[in-house]
């Protein structure tokens, strides 16, 4: 099911479209040229002629989001994704975090028992949600972002045991933040921890993990032991890719039906930009392997000139190659 639904529109184009969007993360779900009264979901009334082109297919969706323009503001607006991560106030109450794991994350919990850590991490795809890209963000915090965790009992939230301040800033530039919390042991066990948060994202977890946390990395290094292979430079290969000041393609120079056998099987194909070396995690560029089947090739806008940078991937079998 798509995401967004188009309307079908009179012979007078509408001056204003009703942007239905996530509350979350200001992801759009829709854009109608009416109303819809029974819809549950909040909206954005706008005159910006991008959405039209979005509803007649002329540019994606995904590069849109509805948000505040900045900390000042308290007007939410349709606009189109910068370099700006702008993060949501915190809910007002407190939520306890499940421990039952969960596919579609925003942040994930981690405690190694084997050696008293806590690992806090933020997902990529979370971040990527919030802004155009993730390497070169400017961080705009909203002062009333909360990501303090209380660490209770598990189902017992009078039991306050501990408080644990997250720098918002820090999480979401480095990607996942360590915490020594051995004390804990005082007054319960590792299997009856729990922890309660007002949420800036939609979706958290607690995992326990019976072992040690081994690589206690600032950064997003999770990625290296992962995405090994490196766009080449060469003059053959499976998908070339193309680079300019803004934006950069990749172009199949196989047949469909070759795609397949070298692994691109999914509906999008994930590669890494990285600084110098595979530990210096800067962003993720999502291309969707439909347009790759059917035209050939796909373009992402980056507003940067990404040759700076060194792209990697996962897939062994398939080749990426630049001539550049």
């Amino acid at each position: 099911m798509s995401l967004l639904t188009v309307t079908k529109r009179s012979s007078d184009t509408p001056t204003e479209y009703y942007v239905y969007y996530n509350t979350w993360n200001g992801e759009i779900l829709r854009i109608s040229t009416t109303l819809e009264e029974d819809s549950q979901d909040l909206y954005v009334v706008t005159k910006d002629v991008a959405a039209a082109k979005i509803l007649s297919g002329k540019i994606q969706v995904s590069d849109f989001i509805v948000s505040f323009i900045d900390d000042n503001s308290n007007e939410l607006s349709f606009m189109k994704k910068d370099n700006v991560l702008r993060l949501r106030s915190s809910e007002s109450r407190l939520h306890q975090i499940p421990k039952s794991p969960l596919v579609d994350w925003d942040i994930k919990l981690q405690i190694y028992k084997q050696n008293y850590k806590l690992q806090v991490e933020i997902n990529p795809t979370s971040i990527q949600k919030l802004t155009s890209f993730t390497y070169k963000k400017h961080l705009e915090i909203s002062k009333d972002s909360d990501l303090t965790l209380y660490v209770i009992k598990h189902n017992n939230p009078e039991f306050l045991i501990d408080t644990i301040e997250i720098d918002p800033v820090e999480l979401l530039e480095n990607g996942n933040i360590i915490h020594d919390i051995s004390a804990v042991t005082k007054y319960t066990t590792y299997d009856d921890i729990g922890f309660i948060t007002r949420r800036c994202f939609k979706n958290y977890y607690l995992e326990l993990l019976d072992k040690k946390l081994i690589n206690e990395q600032p950064k997003l290094k999770k990625y290296r032991k992962n995405y090994i292979c490196p766009v080449i430079k060469d003059d053959t290969g499976h998908i070339e890719v193309l680079f300019s000041d803004n934006d950069i393609v990749f172009e199949s120079k196989v047949a469909p039906n070759q795609l397949g056998s070298i692994g691109l099987f999914e509906e999008s194909f994930d590669v890494y930009v990285v600084s110098n070396t595979p530990d210096g995690y800067c962003g993720t560029l999502s291309i969707d392997m439909k347009n790759i089947y059917k035209y050939g090739k796909h373009k992402i806008t980056t507003n940067a000139d990404l040759r700076k940078f060194t792209l990697i991937h996962n897939k062994p079998a398939a080749k990426l190659f630049t001539r550049g």
